[in-house]
């Protein structure tokens, strides 16, 4: 399934690798969205405002699937 950033809940991890194309990959860090617009990278403890809520986002992690 393909997400968008603006299909994630707060909460939800995800990153921006293109396991197709990683060449056109730019940021590696793993993320967590935050606001609507805004996330945080999970390496570096960095806060980011999304250029386009439409952006894609890969490796998508729901806040209620993840393992405890």
């Amino acid at each position: 399934m393909e997400y968008r950033f603006r299909d994630l809940n707060i909460g939800d991890t995800f990153d921006f690798i293109n396991d197709s194309q990683p060449y056109t990959t730019t940021f590696y860090t793993r993320c967590m969205k935050l606001t609507p617009r805004k996330y945080a990278s999970l390496d570096m403890s960095n806060e980011y405002r999304v250029g386009s809520v439409y952006a894609t986002v890969y490796h998508v992690e729901r806040v209620g699937e993840r393992t405890r």
